[in-house]
């Protein structure tokens, strides 16, 4: 399912809004073809489901300086400073990636990684860094049993991010002008964790222990052309 809204410039506005839902499921698994347990009755998800997707472009013309709503008549020296400034951002939110949840050692005697057991009706969701999910809820499969988690019982952090830039160009001569631009990259300092530890042998398991992407950054730029 796809939905988009488009908005053409007004009034020194004009955006796009666009959302995504989707699924992906899993018809065989991929290590044991021949086990119903990962198929489609079992509602497993195979990376990369991401099933909601929203992101935001926003472009706006401050009202400020000539023809503007305010300061229209401004001084040329207040004009070159309040005039012709241009803001815009971009903002995507996106659910996090199902996981995958390993035995802590091989009890299959295969040298294949097998998936770990869960043993409750559900899995719950904390949300914590420091454990992310219920972790009582799963355990190793008996010796030769394969393990009955699917991909997507539990999912990672969701990724939520936001840019935003300030610019204006100005002529300050004929043929001198100059561009003027202030980026902020992650503008709410949001944190965008990596997933948490899914292996049932280490002993941070339900744990997050790093990020994706980088914490703010502002960026100033100016272009001077003659």
């Amino acid at each position: 399912l796809q939905a988009e809204l488009k908005m053409n410039m007004s009034r020194g506005l004009q955006g796009r809004l666009a959302y995504t839902w989707s699924k992906e499921i899993d018809d065989m698994n991929l290590w044991w073809p021949l086990d119903d347990h990962f198929n489609r009755g079992e509602g497993t998800n195979q990376a990369p489901d991401i099933p909601q997707n929203f992101i935001a472009s926003i472009v706006y013309r401050l009202p400020f300086g000539s023809g503007q709503q305010w300061f229209s008549s401004a001084p040329r020296a207040a004009e070159m400073i309040l005039g012709g400034w241009q803001a815009s951002t971009i903002t995507k939110l996106q659910s996090g990636n199902p996981l995958t949840f390993n035995a802590a050692y091989d009890n299959l005697g295969s040298g294949v990684t097998n998936r770990a057991d869960v043993t409750c009706p559900s899995v719950k969701k904390l949300g914590s860094v420091s454990k992310w999910f219920d972790t009582s809820c799963f355990t190793t499969p008996g010796p030769l049993q394969l393990g009955n988690s699917g991909v997507g019982k539990v999912r990672g952090p969701g990724y939520y991010n936001s840019d935003f830039s300030l610019s204006k160009s100005e002529t300050i001569h004929e043929q001198m002008r100059i561009s003027v631009q202030v980026d902020f990259f992650n503008l709410s300092n949001t944190p965008h964790y990596s997933n948490p530890d899914t292996n049932l042998s280490d002993s941070n398991f339900g744990q997050i222990g790093g990020t994706n992407g980088t914490p703010r950054e502002i960026q100033l730029g100016a272009h001077f052309t003659f």
